[in-house]
């Protein structure tokens, strides 16, 4: 990292940059600034109080290399909040647990842009309406390469709806150690996760067995319940049998008293002329 650094501050030299090493600031790895924030062609304006701002080597550098192609659309000052400040990433509306670059010093946020008529450009007021040169200045920074994330009221309209937000794009070489030390945390994660899982799994397979024992202790107390409600149906029945006397055939067998039978239609068409003879005999 420190060999980054002095790489870095000579570029800073190759772009002819007024700048000044810094004390060492919080979480900047390179920490520098920029006298009269002149950035080769642009120039940074801040918008809420004076310099010096502490940022690292590497946002000066992609800054100053992009802006070339910034003078080319006309663009002339870029008016900023803020560079370093210790805060968590947010984005989307909700706030991260990871730490924001503009806690290492690589980020920057643009409020406003001023172009070589003297016109200022708002990212509140303008970007929604379609502005050109707001527009074309999220297309060079996205496809330059030297930001690792542009955040525009375009991809995060939540979190960054009145301001563009650079990220400059930072690779560290790692050393040995360094690249064991994230292989053992690799290795510990992935163990506590396998641990995890076989956790999940046992408990699982008790709360099956507890669910299973439960289910089968109630279907045993299903059947004696219905077995004893079967034996004393048994028992009722043989009581009833005993308590009856044997030679007593009516209360064994009660008698079905026979139905009269009805007289037919055709039974009663033959008594009529019969009637009928005995009263002319009369």
């Amino acid at each position: 990292m420190t060999q980054v650094g002095a790489a870095c501050r000579e570029r800073l030299d190759q772009l002819g940059l007024a700048w000044q090493p810094a004390e060492a600031l919080d979480y900047v790895a390179a920490p520098v600034t920029v006298s009269d924030l002149g950035f080769g062609a642009i120039k940074l304006v801040p918008t809420f109080r004076d310099p010096p701002f502490v940022m690292d080597c590497h946002l000066v550098v992609a800054i100053a290399e992009q802006a070339a192609g910034l003078y080319y659309l006309g663009v002339r000052e870029l008016h900023f909040s803020s560079i370093h400040r210790v805060s968590q990433v947010r984005v989307g509306g909700k706030r991260g647990r990871s730490m924001s670059r503009h806690a290492l010093g690589l980020a920057i946020d643009v409020f406003h842009v001023v172009d070589s008529e003297g016109r200022k450009h708002s990212v509140l007021e303008h970007y929604r309406g379609g502005d050109g040169l707001l527009g074309a200045i999220e297309n060079v920074a996205n496809q330059s390469g030297a930001f690792r994330m542009v955040l525009t009221p375009g991809n995060d309209p939540e979190s960054h709806y009145d301001h563009f937000h650079f990220e400059a794009l930072v690779e560290y070489p790692l050393s040995e150690a360094a690249k064991r030390a994230i292989a053992d945390q690799r290795a510990q994660k992935k163990a506590a996760r396998q641990k995890a899982r076989q956790k999940a799994r046992k408990t699982a397979r008790k709360r099956l067995a507890r669910k299973k024992a439960a289910q089968r202790k109630a279907k045993k107390e299903r059947m004696a319940r219905k077995r004893a409600r079967a034996a004393k149906r048994r028992g009722s029945s043989r009581q009833s049998r005993r308590a009856t006397p044997q030679g007593d055939s009516s209360a064994a067998k009660p008698t079905v008293q026979a139905r009269p039978q009805r007289k037919t239609g055709k039974s009663r068409r033959r008594s009529k002329p019969a009637a009928a003879r005995r009263k002319a005999k009369r």
